[in-house]
């Protein structure tokens, strides 16, 4: 296996810790006087979960890149439509497969926020999603329609979503990774 390139960051810590920036580069943080060997170690070992966080945010970086620097009317068309659909016929599913239904969905632009369930049970969505890719549209979806019978994030709450998606944290934290740096980036529609 070819030898991954890293950042070591040296410090008083007691633990070893991975981090993948925005940019898609990977920092290690060790121990002062940690020997390399086992930093190569504990890299080697965490293999596959680098290898998919830096595709995520090589993912991220490069919509982020086009987005700042080509974005253009029919770009925007495409993307929204890429995503009310692929909303509309995840909504769907989810609610069949949860046994709710949603009094309406819409597909908007919010930056502030992902989603929302109104008290009515209607469904808002930020068709910007559609730059995380189908997993976090998913986790999205779930966690929406869960408010259709919880109207809050009580343990029931999130009990519904993992009886439909038993990873929902991870998604969840990468849903919140993706929103600092779209906000940011995207302009105003």
């Amino acid at each position: 296996m070819e030898k991954r390139n890293y950042t070591l960051n040296r410090s008083k810590r007691k633990s070893l810790s991975i981090k993948i920036t925005e940019d898609a580069a990977l920092i290690v943080s060790a121990p002062m006087r940690m020997p390399v060997s086992e930093v190569e170690r504990f890299v080697a070992s965490k293999e596959q979960w680098i290898q998919r966080h830096i595709a995520l945010a090589q993912k991220r970086w490069e919509a982020r890149r086009a987005l700042s620097s080509q974005i253009d009317d029919a770009t925007c068309i495409r993307l929204k439509t890429e995503a009310e659909t692929a909303l509309r016929t995840r909504t769907a599913f989810f609610a069949a497969q949860m046994g709710v239904t949603p009094k309406s969905v819409r597909i908007g632009g919010a930056r502030s926020r992902w989603g929302s369930c109104s008290a009515d049970n209607r469904i808002n969505y930020s068709w910007f999603v559609v730059f995380g890719g189908e997993e976090l549209i998913d986790y999205l979806v779930v966690h929406e329609l869960a408010h259709i019978r919880y109207h809050d994030h009580s343990e029931h709450f999130w009990a519904l979503v993992e009886s439909v998606l038993p990873d929902y944290r991870v998604r969840r934290k990468k849903l919140k990774a993706l929103a600092v740096p779209l906000e940011n980036t995207i302009p105003n529609q």
